[in-house]
């Protein structure tokens, strides 16, 4: 049995700046940043949940 290498398109890097969602009572302007090294493409809607 020979050992296989599989090779899947990743990003390098990805940043997601983005805002909560918030109640009307009391908002928040808030914006929130974070920061991701080596996503595979296939990972990529995991990471945006």
């Amino acid at each position: 049995m020979s050992k296989m290498t599989i090779q899947e398109p990743t990003f390098d890097r990805m940043i997601v700046v983005y805002r909560q969602a918030g109640m009307k009572a009391k908002p928040s302007r808030g914006i929130f940043v974070k920061h991701f090294k080596n996503i595979p493409m296939a990972d990529m809607e995991i990471v945006l949940v």
